[in-house]
């Protein structure tokens, strides 16, 4: 499996992107990768939605601007998914895979 990751956030907004093959990442960090890509999954096939938050009588509350990540997960079969969400509305799992996975970012300056 393969992870294609482009995540951009901070006060002053850093980018970091970068390629990598979940097999060649050390077992803990492979291990977690693999369930949080499988928990996506699961729940994205089970049409299971996060219930949206809210704020004064009812109406959803604004959503701060904290960041935002592309993940493109290409299996060894062929078969793509692409996750797209901001910091501010990802998952549990969602973060989790962004937290293993920076330290194997690169910062990737602005042009």
């Amino acid at each position: 499996m393969r992870l294609e990751v482009l995540h951009i956030a901070g006060p002053v907004p850093v980018r970091r992107q970068g390629v990598i093959e979940v097999a060649s990442l050390p077992v803990a960090a492979r291990n977690t990768v693999e369930r949080a890509v499988h928990a996506i999954r699961a729940k994205a096939s089970a049409g299971h939605a996060a219930p949206a938050p809210h704020g004064k009588l009812g109406a959803p509350a604004p959503i701060p601007d904290v960041g935002s990540s592309n993940v493109t997960i290409v299996d060894d079969d062929g078969t793509v998914t692409r996750l797209k969400f901001s910091d501010a509305e990802a998952t549990f799992d969602e973060a989790r895979l962004l937290k293993v996975l920076r330290p194997f970012l690169t910062i990737v300056p602005w042009k």
